[in-house]
């Protein structure tokens, strides 16, 4: 069982680094701007958790 999690919690992270990292190609913002951080900051812990959810 703490196997089975541990991988969850390891896709998880990944699938947040994904979504996270490739949001700002995707966008094409600047850096700078605080708002469209946070919105990809946010969109890769929805990303995350819709995973941790759905493998249950």
């Amino acid at each position: 069982m703490m196997n089975q999690t541990l991988k969850r919690a390891v896709i998880s992270a990944v699938i947040f680094a994904v979504v996270y990292l490739g949001a700002g190609l995707v966008t094409q913002m600047p850096a700078y701007d605080g708002l469209i951080k946070t919105l990809e900051f946010m969109s890769g812990i929805i990303a995350a958790g819709c995973y941790w959810i759905g493998s249950k």
